[in-house]
């Protein structure tokens, strides 16, 4: 029970500005929660209809030392009994009127790559609130696509999803914190809908996808692009090391031997590095060289200023760097 209840806790609102949101939905055996963006059902074993207030009952099932007996009481609150503890959860009437939404649309089953892909590209996800369509994941076809305005990533994930849909930052924060492969998606105009085997399931609205410049940033990743060269040994190491040292806007400074958090020589911290084919000082957010370097397995370098087109296994990308 207190697995179930903490699965689907996330989907339960903080704040009651609408109270149904801030409760659990107990019906024909499974728990659902609802924030208004999310939702999550999972299986539960108890056979009651009833809607208690999430915190309190998720607080009394931890509390209980024991088997756990439930009922409802004739003034309407989920008694909790265990051994020598005992709660009275504030329910809310079934009748409520909110609509607890569930999965809908057409199916369709997942490969085993997908999860994989949405942990690869959520830190790439957009953070801007007046660029909303960026704050999430893109599908479209066979791929995934996320961009933070400095980085763009494509990510093949090998299903046809019958529609383009942007899955917004919550849904995938979520779907990383379950950390369970979705055995099969539901898509709809309005929805898409994560299945955990046949009892679990996440369903979420989607972003505004019109949005999303889908053509011109296609037209980027597939620009001709010179050789991909691998990072050179230490590059990843480097960037750990040399982080302490960086100045308030966080820019790193390559060169053909070295990467530094200055241009000026004389100036902050300097750590030797072969990497040959930067003739010329390019510049770069650190935090993006880190997620770079976690993603992807070679680069051209020479694209920069434009763009450096970078690939890894079942991905490819494109990196922004910074003018010097």
């Amino acid at each position: 029970m207190l697995d179930a209840l903490r699965f689907v806790a996330s989907a339960v609102a903080k704040k009651d500005y609408v109270p149904a949101l801030t409760h659990y939905k107990i019906t024909n055996g499974k728990v659902m929660g609802f924030n208004g963006i999310i939702a999550l059902s999972s299986e539960i074993d108890v056979d009651l209809e009833v809607m208690p207030s999430a915190a309190k009952f998720l607080a009394a099932i931890k509390a209980c030392p024991d088997t756990i007996a439930l009922n409802v009481t004739p003034s309407g609150k989920l008694a909790v009994k265990s051994g020598k503890f005992k709660s009275f959860v504030d329910c809310l009437p079934m009748d409520t009127a909110v609509t607890f939404l569930e999965p809908e649309g057409e199916e369709v089953d997942l490969g085993p790559s997908f999860l994989k892909g949405i942990k690869l590209l959520e830190p790439a996800m957009g953070i801007d609130a007046s660029r909303q369509w960026a704050m999430g994941i893109k599908l479209r076809g066979k791929s995934m696509f996320a961009t933070n305005n400095i980085m763009l990533v494509e990510y093949y994930h090998g299903t046809h999803i019958p529609m383009d849909v942007v899955i917004p930052d919550l849904a995938i924060r979520e779907l990383v914190r379950i950390n369970e492969v979705p055995t099969r998606v539901q898509v709809s105009e309005k929805s898409i809908s994560f299945w955990f085997g046949e009892k679990r399931w996440l369903r979420t609205n989607l972003l505004e996808g019109g949005k999303w410049p889908t053509d011109k940033l296609t037209q980027i990743l597939s620009a001709s692009t010179g050789e991909q060269v691998p990072f050179p040994d230490g590059f990843a190491e480097n960037l750990e090391i040399i982080k302490p040292f960086l100045g308030d806007n966080g820019t790193i400074f390559l060169t053909p031997k070295a990467m530094m958090t200055s241009q000026y020589d004389g100036e902050g911290t300097t750590l030797e590095i072969e990497m040959p084919q930067i003739t010329e000082m390019q510049a770069y957010h650190h935090k993006q060289l880190v997620l770079l370097a976690e993603m992807a397995a070679t680069i051209d370098w020479t694209g920069y200023p434009r763009p450096c087109m970078f690939q890894g296994k079942m991905l490819r990308g494109a990196l922004v760097g910074q003018r010097v």
